[in-house]
């Protein structure tokens, strides 16, 4: 049996936050490919999510496996109609078992309805467990980045065009 009508994605509200979500972002194995660069606490994970939440331009959702929260996924306008995805899969246990495959298609489908034309992923050279992910929702890698986009030497550069 499929896999995909037992993941869903739901908006994420400040009553989400809670110990559970505070232990991925300060956890060193989840992040490390990650834009976290310090140790969150409470207010800070506060301030993201009212960063991610009351803004148009970004939209913060919770990934529920048989609706237990076991991570999250967040769509960003970069610029004109394009976006960005970031997603973090916070229990381990449910890791390599194709859910963030799954939440990714679920995303693309909500991109689609939000008219983005096109998703671009900053994904970091030595991830290749993220890599994997979106390489099997057709994510591309582009070698000439365009000029309204920069990137770390660090990172390689995915796109899929939104049709």
């Amino acid at each position: 049996m499929s896999k995909d009508k037992f993941v869903k994605l739901s908006k994420f509200t400040l009553k989400d936050i809670n110990q559970k979500y505070l232990k991925w972002v300060n956890d060193k194995s989840l992040i490390k490919f990650t834009s976290i660069k310090k140790k969150y606490n409470f207010e800070d994970l506060k301030k993201y999510v009212e960063d991610n939440t009351n803004n148009q331009n970004s939209h913060l959702f919770k990934v529920l496996y048989k609706n237990i929260h076991i991570g999250n996924i967040r769509i960003s306008k970069l610029i004109y109609n394009y976006a960005t995805i970031g997603i973090l899969i916070g229990e381990k246990n449910y890791s390599n078992k194709g859910i963030a495959t799954i939440a990714i298609k679920k995303i693309l489908n909500y991109a689609k309805r939000k008219k983005f034309k096109k998703i671009y992923i900053f994904l970091n050279k030595k991830n290749r467990q993220s890599f994997r992910i979106f390489e099997k929702n057709k994510f591309i890698r582009i070698k000439k980045i365009p000029k309204y986009i920069s990137i770390q030497k660090s990172e390689i550069l995915l796109e899929k065009k939104i049709i």
